[in-house]
């Protein structure tokens, strides 16, 4: 019998409470972190990735673009990752650039 708590509804209802604490954060709690930490310039302060999935954007050749795709799967099968090709286009010069996608950690 499988594990529960490894089921895509599980999956979905631990990834939304986890956004919901992220997003529930006091002003108090925003003050108290700033307050501790160097000022930091707009353009580089660090954003808040609410997304539970890992990205990688590649540009390249057709052959090399499949290449780095084939090595990406096997690195992380979709059957653990959940590893897939989040999208794809033709740029100019011939290019390929596509967006690879996987959960950070094999469930």
């Amino acid at each position: 019998m499988a594990d529960s708590s490894f089921n895509p509804a599980s999956i979905a209802r631990r990834i939304a409470a986890r956004r919901d604490q992220a997003s529930q954060r006091t002003a108090g709690d925003q003050a108290a972190v700033s307050a501790t930490s160097p000022p930091v310039a707009p353009e580089t302060a660090p954003v808040l990735n609410l997304s539970a999935w890992r990205r990688e954007c590649f540009t390249l050749p057709p052959a090399e673009a499949r290449a780095a795709a084939r090595d990406w799967l096997a690195r992380y099968p979709r059957a653990r990752w959940r590893s897939e090709i989040e999208n794809w286009r033709i740029v100019g010069d011939n290019l390929v650039q596509f967006t690879m996608r996987r959960l950070p950690r094999a469930e």
